[in-house]
């Protein structure tokens, strides 16, 4: 029996159908709302469009930065490094990525624009040698470690809205990760029907990297620093002051 989101309206919340209509992607609101699980859509991220690749621009020193990191044993560890904007818009500006690296060489790659904190795998924190773990490995060398979120299907739709809204940018340049998420697919075509969304586990490091930031990114309000000043320039002179005008 299929049935569909509109038709239990009355039991939802009042602007609860609209929010999804204007802010989830077309695929989403064909499952969600619509209650067709019938796509042939096998790419994660199918709102990924030519115009989210964008010639390298400046980062601002006000925005919002951090890491995402994904680590791996036998496979790359990946690290993205990306801002968000007073608007909301979010850009991946630079990345990294090496199979097998020590601890020095993650380090130095987090470090390339100065201490930021790293939403990483929380997996680093089991204890894989005789004397420790990686996560601790690399805080002992000063790196401010953050717990990733790994729901991964909130990630990927989180992702997936970021793209749909045209709040999330990748700079040309980075062709590892941008070839990562425009290959990114899922499993089968009854993935949504696992609230783990099976997705293919090759060649994903970055994605990983990627979905850990925006979600640490989700809750991070950015201000422009004219909203200061003009909380400060109201307006009023030093005259007005001293004779008691304002």
């Amino acid at each position: 029996i299929r049935a569909t989101t509109y038709s239990n309206r009355k039991n939802l919340p009042k602007d609860y159908i609209k929010n999804m209509e204007e802010n989830f992607p077309p695929s989403y609101i064909k499952q969600f709302l619509e209650g067709n699980w019938d796509s042939t859509q096998n790419a994660v991220y199918d709102q990924l469009m030519s115009h989210h690749i964008i010639p390298r621009q400046k980062i601002h020193d006000h925005w919002y930065k951090c890491i995402g990191l994904d680590h791996g044993t036998r496979v790359d560890t990946s690290i993205v490094f990306m801002a968000k904007d007073e608007s909301g818009r979010v850009y991946i500006y630079d990345e990294w990525h090496k199979p097998h690296p020590t601890v020095n060489e993650i380090v130095q790659a987090c470090n390339r624009y100065g201490p930021q904190p790293i939403v990483a795998d929380y997996s680093m924190k089991v204890q894989d040698r005789d004397y420790g773990s990686w996560w601790r490995d690399l805080q002992s060398h000063g790196l401010n470690l953050i717990e990733a979120v790994k729901e991964k299907s909130g990630n990927i739709l989180l992702v997936n809205q970021l793209l749909f809204q045209n709040k999330l940018f990748f700079f040309d340049q980075l062709e590892y990760v941008i070839d990562q998420h425009r290959n990114y697919m899922f499993v089968d075509k009854l993935h949504a029907n696992d609230d783990q969304f099976k997705v293919v586990k090759k060649n994903d490091h970055s994605c990983d990297a990627v979905q850990y930031a925006v979600r640490h990114l989700k809750n991070v309000n950015v201000k422009n620093p004219s909203a200061k000043w003009a909380m400060i320039n109201d307006g009023h002179t030093l005259d007005d002051y001293v004779k008691g005008k304002v």
